[in-house]
């Protein structure tokens, strides 16, 4: 049997043991709001580079339109040459 010296002794080392075991709290916050402002900063990086992204998809939309805008003037403009050269070549 234990006496009740012991007993005590047992209760304050087991409360003793979960101080020493559990991390201190200071290191702890402070490491969260050091996590937490990077999570921000990538966040904010994230939206800025998806701006960015969606820029320059609107332009290649726009480039792509120029482009396919150039190559119908120019298949008119061949039509248009070609139907002027015919005609010029009937009438002499």
């Amino acid at each position: 049997m234990r006496s009740e010296g012991s007993g005590g002794n047992v209760a304050a080392e087991g409360i003793a043991k979960e101080e020493k075991s559990a991390p201190s709290n200071g290191g702890e916050v402070k490491d969260l709001e050091r996590l937490q402002e990077e999570i921000c900063k990538y966040k904010e990086k994230l939206e800025e580079l998806q701006r960015e992204l969606n820029e320059s998809e609107n332009r290649l939309r726009y480039m792509q339109a120029d482009c396919e805008n150039i190559r119908k003037r120019s298949e008119r403009q061949m039509e248009e040459a070609t139907s002027s050269a015919d005609k010029d070549n009937v009438e002499r």
